[in-house]
């Protein structure tokens, strides 16, 4: 048999005057992404964006 109830956790909750302290927490990690793609392209043969021979 299931019972369905409700259960509200402390976690969830979260008062108006409460800052979460999610941002204390947070690392900012950086990719050179536009690198990584164009070294890619080069290395796989798309030089020239000729996109059709492919």
């Amino acid at each position: 048999m299931v019972v369905e109830g409700s259960v509200e956790q402390k976690s969830d909750v979260v008062n108006s005057n409460q800052q979460p302290d999610v941002a204390v927490h947070q690392k900012t990690f950086t990719l050179e992404i536009l690198h990584i793609i164009k070294e890619a392209q080069q290395q796989h043969g798309l030089r020239h964006g000729d996109y059709q021979r492919y």
